[in-house]
């Protein structure tokens, strides 16, 4: 099962009791004001149904995390406005996003899947779905912890006293509880920030100052080529100006057919011939490797079809970088895409019988 945002959510919130609770509130108008204030928040926004004279209106918005609701006109006096819907005890959905999302990113820093690609909500491991959602379930807590550090104890003149701070105590309590979790478990899968990771030391040459190639390690009687690894090179000291323009990693199979759906958000009307995506060993190089075939889907909003026949699939490395270019001078002679590549080896030419 792949990991997904609504899954994650939902996660979360089963793992911090921040279940959703139905709510219904009414109040007269009063002619005049156009902003309402009501006691339930924050609020699932899908879920508010809001009547006037029990007519259902729509001419409004709301700031779910504040329970704050604004009408584009004030609703005549003496109108029963009625609201019906779910709350939440701590977050609205927007901000549980927000934790998963950066639970995510924290998570899979820096950590490529088999195929040497950036791991993504749908290429974690079923057994990591724990542990992203453990991970934001700890920002989520730090959230909470923050307000509650704001509390402070009242002691009043005749002896009674309200520990307020004892909720940030408990919280903290919580966190570190939550933390030794997240820690025992990502070390035991080595996975996370502090995971332990093996770098290939690379020579580089004294005459050109050129790294020394890699190549992918291979078995004693394996007779196949030498596969070329391209690993990251460091740009310590170095500024590389940031292209605005989708990035997007590809994975093949040698030797069958490939397709591929991109929308590239340009209008391409009537400069769609002087398109060419190629694939090629590394960036800048001049030769390509292998071509794809470019058909338009829609030329407003740029989608396009990239594909590639088994005659040229063969070509292309097990590692390797492809980029989408033009060379009209209305599109400017620019770079529209580019990414990764990893190519299968097929696994045998022969059809089973």
């Amino acid at each position: 099962m792949s990991l997904t945002l609504e899954y994650l959510v939902g996660r979360v919130r089963l793992e911090l009791r921040d279940e959703a609770t139905p709510f219904d509130d009414q109040f007269i108008a009063d002619g005049a004001a156009v902003q309402y204030q009501i006691d339930y928040y924050p609020l699932k926004r899908e879920s508010l149904v809001l009547t006037v004279n029990g007519v259902p209106y729509t001419d409004w918005t709301v700031d779910s995390r504040h329970g704050v609701f604004l009408f584009d006109s004030p609703p005549n006096e003496g109108a029963v406005i009625a609201i019906a819907g779910v709350q939440f005890k701590y977050f609205n959905d927007d901000d549980i996003s927000i934790f998963c999302t950066e639970a995510l990113r924290e998570h899979s820093q820096g950590r490529l899947d088999q195929y040497g690609v950036q791991m993504t909500l749908d290429r974690i491991p079923a057994v990591e779905h724990h542990l992203v959602a453990v991970r934001a379930v700890i920002l989520a807590l730090w959230a909470l912890v923050t307000d509650a550090s704001f509390d402070i104890d009242i002691h009043a003149p005749d002896g009674v006293s309200i520990p307020r701070s004892e909720r940030y105590r408990q919280l903290m309590n919580t966190l570190d509880a939550r933390q030794a979790e997240y820690d025992s478990l990502a070390k035991a899968l080595n996975v996370g920030l502090f995971r332990v990771e093996v770098y290939t030391l690379r020579r580089i040459a004294k005459r050109t100052n050129r790294l020394v190639p890699l190549y992918m390690t291979q078995e004693y009687d394996d007779a196949r080529p030498p596969t070329r690894l391209y690993t990251e090179v460091s740009t310590q000291g170095t500024q590389f100006p940031v292209e605005d323009l989708p990035t997007i990693d590809l994975v093949m199979r040698r030797d069958a057919f490939f397709t591929y759906t991109i929308t590239l958000n340009v209008d391409l009307t009537g400069k769609t011939d002087n398109l060419k995506a190629v694939v090629m060993n590394y960036p800048g190089r001049v030769v390509p490797r292998a071509e794809f075939d470019i058909e338009i889907e829609d030329e407003d909003t740029g989608e396009i079809t990239i594909s590639m026949e088994p005659d040229m699939s063969k070509w292309v490395p097990t590692t390797a970088y492809w980029q989408l270019t033009t060379s009209t001078d209305e599109l400017g002679g620019i770079l529209l895409a580019q990414g990764k590549v990893q190519a299968e080896r097929a696994i045998s030419s022969v059809i089973p019988l």
